[in-house]
């Protein structure tokens, strides 16, 4: 006795909306807008102008800071690691010539 399962109604494909009219856009062949050029933003003209905000220059001197540390720490860190040069030792103190030579000196 086999038991009939109930038909699945088949899968609905993906359908993509449709387009909706848009007019015309002024492309190449199209007329020019009256307003003329638009004015460069803001971020050109510092650019241009090579003018610097003033978080700008607080990081500029914080990394100036920050590589200077960097350079001492890192000198630091060599004199302590190489071994120091052992000091030669230290000649004996030379005898005058008469040293020694008269009967009276001890």
């Amino acid at each position: 006795m086999e038991t009939e399962e109930p038909a699945k109604p088949p899968a609905k494909a993906l359908e993509t909306p449709a387009p909706e009219a848009k007019p015309p856009s002024d492309g190449p062949q199209g007329q020019p807008s009256p307003q003329g050029p638009a004015a460069p933003p803001p971020a050109a003209q510092i650019v241009v102008q090579g003018t610097k905000t003033e978080r700008e220059m607080v990081l500029e001197r914080e990394l100036r800071e920050r590589e200077t540390r960097l350079s001492e720490v890192e000198d630091e860190n060599r004199r302590l690691k190489d071994v120091p040069k052992p000091k030669p030792p230290r000649p004996e103190a030379k005898k005058h010539w008469l040293s020694g030579a008269t009967f009276f000196e001890d």
